[in-house]
C-alpha cells in the first residue's frame, strides 16, 4: 500500500485546510466578530489539534485499515457502513463547494468571458487524475503546489500594505469578547474538515512510534501556519477594505490586488 512521508503530511493537510479556509473566512468571521474578527481565526482552528491527535491514536491502534473499516470493528457492521455513507456524502458537498467557489472566482477575476462550468470541468479532471495516481502522487503534488501558494499570498499581501487605512482596526474589542467567541465558533467547522482529511488518509499513514510523533507535531504545525496565514489574510482585508465591505467580499484573497484595481466591484 502506498505511503506518503511526514512532510508531504504536513503539506497536504496545510493544502487541504488552506483550500478549505482562504475562500469564506474572511467575509464570515467579520460578518459576526466585526473588525475584531481575525483574532478567532487562530483559536478557531486549533480547536481540531485534540481531534487530530484522537484520528492519530486510531491509526495506531488500527493499523493500516480505513475510516470504514475503524467503524465497522468499533460500532457493528450496519452503524459503520452509516458513518461512512456520512463521511462520503459530507466529503462530496464540501468538494463540491470548493469547486464551485474556485471556479466562480476565476470567471469573476480572470476570465470574465469563459462560463463556469470550463472551470468545474477542469477542476473534476484534475482531482480526477489525482485521485487515480494514489496518495503519493497527490502528496508531491501538494509539496510542489503550497509552497507556490504561500510564497503567492504572502506577495499579494505585501503589495496591499501602502493601501492600509489603520483606523479600521480601531477601537480594539469594542463589543467585548462574546462576538469573538461566536466568531471562532464559525472557524471550528473549517477545522472539522481538516479531521475528515485526516480520517481519509488514515489508511495511508505510517504506523510507526517515530512516525506517528512526527505526525503529531505536523498536525499542530499545518493548524498553525495556516491559522496565521489566515489571520494575516483577514487582518489585510479589514484594514484595506473597511469591516463592512470585507463581509460582502466572499472571495479568494489572491484576489486582494486585483480587486484593489476595481475588478469585482
Amino acid at each position: 500500500m502506498e505511503r506518503i512521508s511526514t512532510h508531504q503530511f504536513m503539506t497536504l493537510g496545510a493544502a487541504v485546510l488552506m483550500g478549505t479556509t482562504s475562500l469564506p473566512v474572511a467575509s464570515i468571521v467579520t460578518g459576526v466578530g466585526g473588525r475584531d474578527g481575525w483574532m478567532s481565526v487562530l483559536p478557531g482552528l486549533a480547536v481540531g489539534i485534540p481531534y487530530g491527535l484522537m484520528v492519530l491514536s486510531l491509526v495506531e491502534q488500527y493499523p493500516g485499515k480505513s475510516l470504514l473499516q475503524i467503524s465497522e470493528t468499533l460500532f457493528g457492521k450496519w452503524i459503520g457502513k452509516v458513518i461512512g455513507i456520512i463521511y462520503i456524502i459530507i466529503s462530496g458537498y464540501l468538494g463540491g463547494l470548493l469547486l464551485g467557489q474556485a471556479g466562480d472566482i476565476y470567471q469573476v477575476s480572470i476570465m470574465t468571458l469563459t462560463p463556469i462550468s470550463v472551470f468545474e470541468l477542469g477542476g473534476i479532471l484534475l482531482v480526477f487524475y489525482l485521485v487515480t495516481s494514489g496518495i503519493e502522487v497527490l502528496a508531491r503534488f501538494s509539496e510542489v503546489l503550497f509552497p507556490l501558494i504561500v510564497i503567492a499570498l504572502l506577495l499579494n499581501v505585501g503589495l496591499s500594505i501602502p493601501r492600509i487605512e489603520q483606523g479600521e482596526l480601531l477601537p480594539i474589542l469594542s463589543q467585548g469578547l462574546k462576538p469573538l467567541f461566536w466568531a471562532g465558533i464559525k472557524v471550528v467547522p473549517f477545522a472539522m474538515t481538516y479531521i475528515l482529511f485526516l480520517a481519509g488518509i488514515a489508511a495511508f499513514l505510517p504506523t510507526g512510534k517515530k512516525e506517528l510523533g512526527q505526525f503529531k507535531t505536523g498536525i499542530w504545525r499545518s493548524l498553525l501556519l495556516v491559522g496565521i496565514l489566515d489571520t494575516l489574510v483577514v487582518l489585510m482585508q479589514i484594514l484595506v477594505f473597511g469591516p463592512a465591505e470585507t463581509i460582502r467580499l466572499d472571495t479568494d484573497p489572491m484576489g486582494i490586488c486585483a480587486l484593489e484595481e476595481g475588478i469585482g466591484f
